[in-house]
C-alpha cells in the first residue's frame, strides 16, 4: 500500500474513532438542549422581507454560471468583494481570478475572502494569489493549526481539542460589484461547478439580485472580512514557500454573453438572512440554532399545501425534527417533497451515513416524499461532457408563494456551525419558476422513489449487513430493521403514482436501498457499516 493510501486509511480511521467517541458526547449532551424540550422558536418570514425596487435573476445553467460572474466582475468599476467556500486551482479558479487580477490592475479595489480550511490550499498557489496585485487583498476566515494547507495528520489535534472551532465553517459564497448587484447561492469556485471537471459535475443555483438586497449581502460580507479571524494567509505557517510561476494573463477565458440568461424578475418582498459570527469569534460558543435555521424552519411552519426541497444532504436536526413534526401533527398536513443525492450520485458516502440512519422515519413517520438524484440525470444543467453529475443546490419552496434560495444545506452543519446566508422571496411568478425547475429536477423518471417496502422480509431488504461484522446489540438490531422496511423504487411503467397510491408497486420496481453501488465499494461498505450509527457520527461526517 501506498503512502498516500496508508495516510488515507489511518486518516479515515482516526476521524471516525473521533466520530465515536463525540457521538457519545453528543448524545449525552447536545440532545438534550433547550429547543429538544421546549417549543420550536423561530423567526418569522414576513418580518424578514421587505418591499422594494428588487431585481433578480435565477443562475441554473453551468455555462450561464461561470460566464456570469466573468460579466460582472469585468463590469466592475469601483469594487469587487467575494467570498467562496471552496475554491480550486483549476481552470475556472484561475480563470475567475484572472478576472479579478485584471479589474485591480485596472484600478477596482479587489477583497477575496476563502474559508480557512478548504479555500485554496496549496501555499505555492495561495502565496502567488496574495502578491498578484496591492489593490487585490485576500483573506482567510478562520484558519486552523494556523495553516492554509491544514487537512494534513496535525489537524486531527484541531477536531479533538477544537471542535466548535474546526467546524465553524465560513460557507458564504457571495459576488458583489460595486455595491450595486450581487450574486449568491450554491456554488465555489471550481470546474465541478462550471461543468468544466472530467469526473463529475454539479447541478447547482445561484441568484443575481439588484436593489436594497445587496447592502445586506454586502453587511454579510464585511462582517466576516473584519473580524478577527480573518488573516493574511501569508503569515501562516507554512507560507515560507517560493509562490508559483502562474501566467494569469494566459488563464484567462473568453467571455461568452450568449451562455449569459437575460430573464429577470421584479419580486414585490425579498430579504437576505445571514448568519452572525460566534460571540467569542472561534465558533467554540456556538450551542443552539443559527439564524438562517430559524428563518428557514420558520418559513416552512407557514405551509399550508406543499413543501418542496432542494438539498444535496438531508440529516435533520433535533431543530429540524420538531419543524417538521409540527408539519406532519396537523389534521391536514402538507405534502414534503424532497430532492437529493443518491448515494450513486453522491461524491463522498460521509454525509450520506446520516441521511441513511433517518430514512425510515423521513418516510414511515415524516412522511417525506423523497426523489433521489441518478448519477446520469440533468447533464444538460451540469456539463457539456458525459460525466457523472451530483446535485447541490439548496432551494425550498413553500405553498406557491415564498422561496428561499441560498448555501444552507438541510443538516447539523447548515444549522449550528457553519455560517449561511439565504435569499427569502415572497412572490409568486419568482416562486412559480422554481416550481418549474423542481417538477422538472424531481421528475420520477429520473429519479429513484424512496417508500415503504412491500416486503419487508425478503432477500433484498435483509441484505443491508450482508458481509458485514456488525454489533448485536439492540438498538443496532433495531434500526436493521427500520431500513428494511423502506427501499428506492424505480418507475417501471408509463404511469406514475404516489408511493401510498394502492398501484404503486405495479407501476415502480423496488431496485434497493443503494441502487447502482457496487457490494464490495466502499462508499457501500461504509455507508451500511455506519448507517446504524449515523446520528452519533453525523456531526463529524
Amino acid at each position: 500500500m501506498s503512502r498516500g493510501k496508508r495516510w488515507g486509511v489511518g486518516a479515515l480511521v482516526a476521524v471516525l474513532a473521533v466520530g465515536v467517541a463525540f457521538g457519545l458526547w453528543w448524545a449525552e449532551h447536545m440532545n438534550g438542549i433547550e429547543i429538544a424540550r421546549g417549543p420550536v422558536r423561530t423567526l418569522s418570514p414576513q418580518d424578514l422581507v421587505q418591499p422594494g425596487e428588487h431585481r433578480m435573476r435565477v443562475v441554473d445553467d453551468h455555462r450561464d454560471a461561470l460566464m456570469t460572474r466573468l460579466q460582472m466582475i469585468a463590469a466592475a468599476r469601483e469594487s469587487i468583494d467575494m467570498s467562496s467556500y471552496i475554491w480550486r486551482d483549476d481552470r475556472s479558479g484561475r480563470a475567475v481570478f484572472a478576472a479579478l487580477l485584471a479589474a485591480a490592475r485596472r484600478g477596482v479595489r479587489v477583497r477575496l475572502l476563502g474559508d480557512g480550511v478548504f479555500f485554496q490550499r496549496d501555499p505555492t498557489v495561495v502565496r502567488a494569489m496574495a502578491a498578484a496585485h496591492p489593490d487585490l487583498v485576500l483573506r482567510y476566515y478562520n484558519l486552523q493549526a494556523e495553516e492554509v494547507a491544514a487537512l494534513d495528520p496535525g489537524i486531527l489535534d484541531e477536531v479533538l481539542t477544537e471542535f466548535a472551532s474546526f467546524n465553524h465553517r465560513m460557507h458564504v459564497k457571495v459576488l458583489i460589484i460595486d455595491g450595486q448587484q450581487a450574486l449568491f447561492g450554491g456554488r465555489n469556485i471550481g470546474n465541478e461547478y462550471f461543468g468544466l471537471n472530467q469526473e463529475y459535475n454539479f447541478v447547482d443555483r445561484d441568484v443575481v439580485v439588484e436593489g436594497p438586497l445587496v447592502e445586506k449581502v454586502r453587511e454579510a460580507f464585511v462582517m466576516f472580512w473584519n473580524s478577527d479571524q480573518s488573516v493574511d494567509p501569508r503569515t501562516a505557517a507554512d507560507m515560507d514557500v517560493e509562490p508559483a510561476s502562474i501566467d494569469w494573463g494566459a488563464a484567462s477565458m473568453e467571455l461568452d454573453t450568449q451562455a449569459i440568461g437575460d430573464h429577470w424578475y421584479r419580486p414585490q418582498r425579498a430579504g437576505v438572512v445571514f448568519d452572525p459570527l460566534p460571540a467569542d469569534d472561534t465558533g467554540a460558543a456556538f450551542d443552539e440554532v443559527q439564524r438562517s435555521a430559524r428563518a428557514l424552519g420558520g418559513l416552512l411552519l407557514t405551509a399550508q399545501r406543499r413543501v418542496a426541497m432542494e438539498t444535496p444532504y438531508v440529516i435533520l436536526s433535533d431543530y429540524m425534527q420538531r419543524v417538521f413534526s409540527g408539519l406532519r401533527g396537523r389534521e391536514q398536513p402538507p405534502s414534503v417533497t424532497v430532492w437529493t443525492n443518491s448515494l450513486a450520485a453522491a461524491v463522498t458516502w460521509h454525509g450520506y451515513v446520516g441521511f441513511q440512519h433517518q430514512l425510515p422515519e423521513l418516510v414511515l413517520e415524516l412522511g417525506f416524499d423523497i426523489r433521489l438524484h441518478r448519477p446520469q440525470a440533468l447533464r444538460d444543467l451540469a456539463t457539456d461532457a458525459a460525466t457523472r453529475v451530483a446535485m447541490h443546490s439548496k432551494t425550498y419552496l413553500v405553498d406557491d408563494r415564498w422561496a428561499a434560495v441560498g448555501s444552507f444545506n438541510l443538516d447539523p452543519r447548515s444549522g449550528r456551525w457553519n455560517s449561511e446566508i439565504l435569499l427569502l422571496v415572497d412572490d409568486r411568478a419568482f416562486t412559480a419558476e422554481l416550481q418549474q425547475g423542481f417538477a422538472r429536477r424531481s421528475a420520477v423518471e429520473r429519479n429513484w422513489v424512496v417508500a415503504r417496502r412491500r416486503d419487508p422480509s425478503d432477500t433484498g431488504a435483509k441484505g443491508w449487513a450482508a458481509g458485514l461484522d456488525l454489533p448485536d446489540g439492540e438498538e443496532i438490531q433495531e434500526r436493521l430493521g427500520l431500513l428494511r422496511r423502506v427501499s428506492c423504487f424505480e418507475l417501471d411503467c408509463e404511469e406514475s403514482v404516489q408511493p401510498d397510491s394502492p398501484r404503486f408497486y405495479e407501476c415502480y420496481r423496488d431496485v434497493g436501498l443503494l441502487p447502482e453501488v457496487g457490494q464490495q465499494t466502499r462508499k457501500n461498505v461504509f455507508t451500511r457499516l455506519l448507517a446504524p450509527v449515523g446520528d452519533e457520527l453525523a456531526p463529524v461526517l
